[in-house]
């Protein structure tokens, strides 16, 4: 009874998620929004009802959301998992959120 605990904890502990992986999909859905937001890229009629969507609701601030995605993706793909990351992009994300509020509210 009790090797079987054992190997139930330790299955558990070894089922743990995939930083690489994770980070290629994060890099990627960055990459993907990168793209779709600059207007010169031929991005075909997802490219254009993303990017519609995304400035139609966010104005310039959609601009500011590919840049976290790619940064912290980039780290996850290369095995790093800093443990700032969630602090560094909640920080970077409020900074553009208040930043795109003095913008709306500055602008006619």
């Amino acid at each position: 009874m009790k090797k079987k605990a054992r190997q139930d904890r330790k299955r558990s502990e070894n089922h743990r998620l995939d930083i690489e992986a994770v980070g290629l999909v994060v890099l990627t859905a960055g990459a993907f929004l990168a793209g779709v937001l600059v207007p010169q890229l031929p991005s075909g009629e997802l490219g254009k009802t993303v990017s519609g969507a995304l400035v139609g609701r966010l104005g310039d601030g959609a601009y500011a959301l590919p840049l976290p995605l790619i940064v912290i993706g980039a780290l996850f793909l290369v095995r790093r998992n800093p443990r700032w990351w969630p602090r560094a992009t909640t920080g970077y994300l409020l900074t553009a959120a208040g930043l795109w509020g003095v913008i709306v509210a500055v602008a006619p």
